[in-house]
């Protein structure tokens, strides 16, 4: 089991999985709910902060998203964790280049990462960088 979820708080589970659900049924302002109120369980649970955030994003609201991915930062994460979250402050911040640059990561680690994959395809929708990778 991956150390993400190793010690986690029940509740805080229970929220992820609930935001997950709803956000895969394009639910955000549910999912963010969600998503918040695990990290409220749980501050340390990175995936949720990091998850909270695109949903904060997909919302329009970029602050939110801003906010939450700074709350896993705080965090020690595993290193595709790390390189998503550092290419979604990019992306918020408008850094199609350094986006781009960073969330190959945890495709190379997990190529069946839809929401590393669906990040990137974000960044080449929204901030085409200006070099090929």
């Amino acid at each position: 089991m991956p150390r993400e979820w190793m010690n986690r708080d029940p509740t805080a589970i229970a929220n992820f999985l609930l935001g997950e659900s709803a956000f895969r049924r394009i639910h955000l302002a549910e999912a963010l709910a969600h998503y918040r109120d695990a990290v409220a369980s749980d501050s340390t649970f990175v995936v949720a902060a990091l998850r909270g955030a695109q949903a904060a994003s997909w919302n329009h609201r970029r602050t939110e998203a801003e906010e939450l991915v700074q709350v896993a930062l705080r965090h020690p994460m595993a290193p595709r964790y790390l390189a998503f979250a550092r290419g979604y402050v990019a992306y918020l911040g408008g850094g199609g280049d350094s986006a781009a640059n960073f969330l190959p990561a945890p495709i190379a680690d997990d190529p069946a990462k839809a929401v590393a994959w669906r990040q990137l395809g974000g960044v080449y929708s929204h901030l085409p960088p200006l070099t090929r990778h």
